[in-house]
């Protein structure tokens, strides 16, 4: 092998500097014959994974991606003149990744960072305040996270038996409007909250939920655990048949654990409007209904994408740790979307963290649902035909969808696309 053509790389190392290497991750793959498309595995209907050798070589970081696709050509071109048999139109060199070891910091990773360290010292103020006035340890809950735990999202916030006074933040132990919203900002009196098991629950709370929501949610990270893990298994092509047994359905069929949690936020939306309802409703009330569901997740949801856009390629690296926005999703320019809650109509296939279409999903329903809820109070029979109408329609347009398309009964496993 000739690789004199090589010793000048693009970026010259000066002699004073020590040889540091670097790890690439090469993709050789294997076209079908005839074909000029590279062969995939089909791991299911809709998913399906490129045939090809990956191989880890480490060079100097001197060396491109284009020096080591150009070494690997001339390696397979050797390779193909020894064994003529596998025939150089067959294989092709499909991806060559060679992260950076070091990434600057860019602006929206500075303004990132500038915010988290802003929430994290009122979280510190707010907690040496809850200190200060209530101790480390106390054997009773303020009264703020009683009035808290009695207006949660598993109540309604108002019912025939609350008033608005109760939720007054001026009342309840003499604190002021900012010492309440200090023990409300509070990392101690939050994590005894979410932690504290033995609390007596809050009135008409239903904790029989809470048990539905881990085992759908262990559902789903067993299920997710094995898909992202895909794209690196040893050996793809036992994946069609394993998937096939019976215990493997517990892992392929996890994408259902999904529907457990939109008939939640169904059950929880009608339970707490049928409350807003009848303690007297008006238009006020509806406003406050619809901010307090956006808002409730608005601050947590921004925070995690603006962590996950300016620094996860500065979290880790590697070959397959996401460095630019193509394996990140377009954040720079659709990230609007998923603060309006519309980014799974909005250019999906690009859209930034994808598995945040279930939140978008989740509050569009949650948009339409009082109308359904109102027509149940006033007039039944008009609601449950609503609800008979939404259901007709929803099995008719997956039932069109996938004809159309050719779709597979599930999104994961097999079977004949046939519907005929």
């Amino acid at each position: 092998m000739n690789i004199s053509q090589y010793r000048n790389s693009s970026k010259p190392t000066p002699a004073s500097k020590l040889l540091v290497g670097q790890y690439c991750l090469v993709s050789v793959g294997v076209e079908e014959p005839g074909n000029y498309s590279v062969a995939k595995i089909r791991v299911s209907e809709l998913l399906q994974i490129p045939k090809a050798l990956r191989a880890g070589v480490c060079v100097p970081d001197s060396c491109s991606a284009n020096d080591v696709r150009g070494l690997f050509e001339i390696a397979l071109a050797a390779l193909v003149t020894k064994f003529p048999d596998l025939g150089h139109e067959n294989l092709s060199i499909t991806d060559v990744k060679c992260p950076a070891r070091l990434i600057p910091m860019d602006g929206p990773a500075i303004t990132v960072i500038v915010i988290l360290v802003a929430f994290a010292t009122i979280v510190l103020i707010a907690s040496l305040y809850d200190v200060l006035t209530n101790g480390f340890f106390r054997h009773h809950s303020d009264p703020l996270e009683r009035n808290m735990d009695s207006a949660s999202n598993y109540t309604p916030l108002s019912d025939t038996n609350t008033s608005d006074t109760d939720l007054d933040f001026t009342k309840d132990g003499g604190r002021s409007v900012l010492g309440r919203v200090c023990i409300s900002l509070s990392a101690i009196s939050n994590t005894r909250k979410l932690f504290g098991c033995g609390l007596a629950p809050a009135v008409g709370e239903l904790r029989w939920i809470h048990g539905v929501r881990v085992l759908s949610m262990v559902w789903i990270i067993l299920g997710q655990s094995y898909a992202l893990g895909l794209p690196v298994f040893n050996n793809l092509a036992m994946l069609p048949e394993a998937m096939k047994g019976l215990f493997a359905q517990i892992i392929v069929q996890s994408t259902f654990a999904v529907d457990t949690f939109l008939f939640l936020s169904g059950f929880l939306v009608s339970y707490r409007f049928l409350g807003e309802l009848a303690a007297g409703f008006d238009c006020f009330r509806l406003i406050r209904f619809y901010l307090n569901r956006y808002l409730r997740l608005f601050p947590v949801y921004m925070i995690i994408l603006g962590v996950y856009a300016a620094l996860t390629k500065y979290i880790s690296s590697g070959p397959l740790w996401p460095q630019d926005e193509a394996m990140l999703g377009n954040c720079s320019s659709l990230a609007w979307s998923n603060a309006f809650y519309i980014n799974n109509y909005i250019q999906p296939e690009q859209m930034c963290m994808p598995w945040t279409w279930y939140i978008a999903v989740d509050f569009q329903l949650f948009a339409i649902a009082p109308l359904i809820v109102v027509a149940l109070y006033v007039v039944w029979q008009a609601g449950v035909a609503l609800c008979a109408v939404g259901v007709l329609a929803a099995v008719v347009a997956a039932g069109v969808i996938s004809k159309v398309m050719g779709l597979p009964p599930s999104l994961v496993g097999f079977g004949s696309t046939d519907v005929r």
